[in-house]
């Protein structure tokens, strides 16, 4: 999405963001389950409401962040005389830029993520 600019067709946008979202519930649900299933019995329901907590934070705080990267980029643009498309579009692709850099620390991070046992035991009623 950094490579989209104000001529970029509709249909393109559309099929990077079903990709994107492709992408990320196929990283998402195991990640969660893996992080999840490491925790005892008595953790599942702190677990749970952690998860629920920090994924709700960092969506808010990324949006944020995405929204004054592409505002601040946009308003340095209109401000040197470009017009208004292309510098919404810039600033865009200034916000999925970001968005990139940050997934660069993230990757690294998703491999240090343990599995489960697989010969743990199962608790009665699980």
């Amino acid at each position: 999405m950094t490579r989209m600019g104000e001529t970029t067709e509709p249909w393109m946008l559309m099929v990077a963001h079903i990709g994107m979202s492709a992408g990320l519930s196929l990283l998402f649900t195991p990640l969660f389950t893996s992080g999840l299933g490491s925790l005892g019995p008595s953790l599942y329901s702190h677990g749970s409401a952690v998860v629920g907590t920090v994924q709700q934070l960092a969506g808010a705080i990324g949006t944020a962040l995405f929204i004054a990267v592409m505002t601040s980029q946009s308003a340095a643009l209109i401000a040197q005389g470009v017009n208004e498309v292309s510098a919404t579009a810039a600033g865009i692709r200034g916000a999925f830029l970001c968005g990139a850099i940050i997934s660069l620390f993230a990757i690294p991070a998703a491999f240090l993520v343990r599995r489960p046992p697989l010969d743990a035991p199962v608790p009665i009623g699980h």
